[in-house]
């Protein structure tokens, strides 16, 4: 229930103004007249005649007049006029139809071709804008940005695109009133351009040689701090904490005949000191389930040794920030990130949080760099990285604590600072579009400084790179891991630990093997990839050594000499556990210093596979010569065994080689080649015949002849 005390005229005095006639009618001998007691805006106007007692009532004229005492109706012309000129005449909400009729058609029959088209007006845009220019490979590109706030000084663009305010060729004007909470005003033209903006919304492309109908105005507002030397006479005084409203009069929009105020407001900002959030990031492995990596793993598993790979991974980095207690100790102390991936950072300063695209500009520096500018006497060479508003660190796994919010008001810059380990290839292409890199080495240190709107540093940290090391077994690709090998074959060792990538040259690391069950230890040295990659791979072969045989002092654990040093094998057992040991003597925080340990597998043995193959030929001709020469191989094979005394194994020579022949004449009767196939068996039956008659077979010889 609502309180009687609002419905009491005495408890509410503004019941009363509200509730009394906003007009007085008088009635003279020429009508009735209504006068309202303050100008009103009306959309449509009704009088009603109540009490009436005769039948009907007529109304001769209606005169409405605004408060200038400028005649509003009669309208000077109306929609009958239409009727008599060429001009069509439409209301906003009305459908405009073009029909042609095509008397002359393919057919033969006329047809009508129609479009519609709707008519209505537009609503008014009217905000602030911050300009920007860029400059690209393809020329300058003019943006411009919504105004989130402002610093007293800056100067702003105040736009209103309404296409129902051009109204002749030539640039039009629209008037936009602009006020402060402070209490100070002024009033701006603004001139309908040609411009055209990047990314800002054009109803069309327009032909300037037809004239200016954008219907986009602009005007610039320039600010100064409120009391402030030397300030621009046409600045507006901005004083702190003040709001600036913009104010256009939209006479023309969707709701015909009621004219609506736009309003758009900025707020001045004070500056404010930047408060730095730097994260720990790791990197976790995940598995690849993608349809590219499917078909990698189909290819691994062609190549022998990989038949038993089942799955793939691949590294996700994840961000989480660091605690306060870790923040406030980077002020002084150097802050250990890491080096395997881009550091993130985020920033947060809401005064400089002006648009969409506002960005903070940090420098980065090696600390082997700096050191060598100082031997050198020369300015050190220092990256420049800028942070945007929003939008998080592109490739990170987005974590619970991490804060991102609306640029608009969280006033958070997010970046990653992307590091390269050794200096540029100066071979290698330079992509323009490329995020710019720090060079360093694996266990450098970075400068990293926040630079002011003028370029001075607001404030510094020191980070320390580092990394936590990871061993892998790996298939011969080192694209798959691979925890098994059979004896003979070789494990794969893989070591990634960044911060072991001291200089230019090709770095090595060192682990420790044992094979559990023979108990025979050895040391294994690994060697960096590529100069600066930070991994480092080797290879072991695991061997059975025969009774009497002598194991190499390399395989076993001792020294080993000269002619040894390079030895890769181990002496292990068949069904053998091998153990792979590194010593990561730094790691990132969370992780603890020592030695990381991976296990390994002998087979007990391997299963034998039996393989079919076929044999396929260009053509007939080549298959028919193929199986005549393997035929007349056999025969002279034949011819050997009989030499050799061995009647057996010369028969089923023959009888081979004369199974092919034959079968090749059958399957292929309309060769080039058959005169040649015939000679041939017609001279192995007549071999065949000699032998018997020499043999005194007469009688077994006289149907080889025959047959010859």
């Amino acid at each position: 229930a609502f309180p009687i005390a609002w419905f009491d005229p005495v408890q509410a005095p503004a019941l009363v103004d509200f509730l009394k006639d906003r007009a007085v009618i008088k009635r003279d001998k020429g009508g009735f007249t209504a006068t309202f007691e303050q100008p009103e805006r009306l959309r449509s106007l009704r009088w009603e005649f109540v009490d009436y007692t005769g039948r009907e009532i007529s109304v001769q004229k209606l005169y409405v007049q605004n408060a200038a005492g400028k005649l509003v109706i009669p309208v000077e012309s109306d929609y009958s006029d239409a009727l008599q000129n060429d001009t069509l005449e439409v209301a906003p909400g009305d459908q405009i139809l073009v029909a042609y009729q095509d008397e002359i058609t393919s057919s033969g029959e006329k047809r009508v071709h129609q479009r519609t088209l709707r008519s209505s007006f537009n609503d008014a845009i009217a905000n602030f804008y911050f300009e920007e220019l860029r400059e690209t490979r393809y020329g300058n590109e003019m943006y411009l940005h919504e105004a989130y706030r402002f610093i007293p000084g800056d100067t702003l663009v105040v736009s209103v695109l309404d296409p129902d305010a051009d109204l002749t060729p030539d640039a039009d004007r629209v008037k936009v009133k602009i006020e402060t909470r402070s209490g100070r005003s002024i009033v701006l033209d603004l001139v309908e351009q040609t411009r055209r903006f990047d990314n800002f919304h054009r109803h069309y492309r327009q032909d300037e040689s037809e004239g200016i109908h954008g219907g986009h105005f602009l005007g610039l507002l320039r600010t100064a701090a409120a009391g402030a030397e030397g300030a621009p006479a046409n600045a507006l005084p901005i004083g702190p904490g003040d709001v600036v409203t913009l104010t256009y009069y939209d006479r023309e929009n969707t709701r015909p005949g009621v004219p609506v105020e736009r309003v758009a407001q900025v707020q001045a900002a004070q500056a404010s000191d930047p408060r730095l959030t730097l994260y720990h990031a790791t990197i976790e492995r995940e598995e690849d389930t993608s349809q590219d990596a499917k078909l990698r793993l189909a290819q691994i598993r062609r190549r022998p040794g990989n038949e038993h790979v089942q799955t793939l991974y691949r590294d996700q980095p994840v961000a989480a920030p660091m605690s306060e207690a870790e923040l406030r100790a980077a002020v002084s102390n150097p802050v250990p990130v890491n080096v395997a991936v881009p550091i993130p950072i985020l920033i947060s300063d809401p005064s400089r949080a002006r648009h969409a695209a506002s960005t903070l500009m940090v420098e980065v520096a090696a600390g082997s760099e700096l050191q060598a500018a100082a031997d050198e006497g020369r300015a050190p060479a220092v990256v420049q990285m800028p942070l945007a508003l929003a939008g998080g660190f592109p490739g990170f796994r987005a974590t619970s604590a991490q804060r991102t919010g609306d640029g608009r008001t969280s006033g958070n810059f997010f970046g990653l600072i992307r590091l390269r380990l050794g200096p540029p290839d100066p071979a290698a292409e330079v992509d323009e579009d490329a995020p710019p890199e720090l060079s360093v080495n694996g266990s450098d240190t970075v400068r990293l400084r926040l630079l002011g709107e003028t370029g001075e540093p607001q404030l510094e940290r020191t980070l320390q790179l580092v990394s936590s090391a990871r061993l892998t077994l790996m298939d011969s690709s080192y694209s798959a891991e691979r925890l098994a090998a059979h004896v003979g074959e070789r494990f794969f060792v893989r070591v990634e630990d960044a911060d072991r990538d001291t200089g230019p040259a090709l770095d090595e690391v060192e682990i420790e093997v044992t094979s559990l069950a023979q108990g025979h230890t050895r040391k294994l040295t690994l060697r960096e990839t590529l100069p600066h990659s930070g991994i480092f791979t080797g290879t072991l072969r695991p061997v059975i050594f025969g009774p009497n045989e002598t194991i190499p002092a390399v395989a076993t654990g001792g020294v080993a000499t000269a002619e040894t040093a390079l030895d890769d094998r181990l002496a292990v057992q068949y069904g053998d556990a091998v153990r792979f040991r590194y010593v990561d003597a730094v790691t990132l925080p969370g992780g603890t210093p020592g030695p990381i340990e991976v296990t390994g597998q002998v087979y007990k043995g391997a299963d034998g596979s039996v393989r079919l193959f076929s044999k396929r030929f260009r053509d007939s001709d080549m298959a028919v010569l193929v199986q005549f020469r393997l035929a007349e191989c056999l025969f002279e094979t034949a011819k050997e065994h009989r030499r050799l005394k061995q009647p057996e194994r010369s028969a089923q020579a023959i009888e081979k080689g004369k199974f092919i022949l034959e079968e090749a004449l059958r399957n292929y009767p309309d060769t080039a080649h058959i005169v040649e196939g015939e000679y041939l068996l017609a001279n192995l039956y007549q071999e065949l015949a000699m032998e018997q008659k020499e043999a005194g077979e007469t009688a077994a010889s006289a149907p080889l002849f025959t047959e010859a």
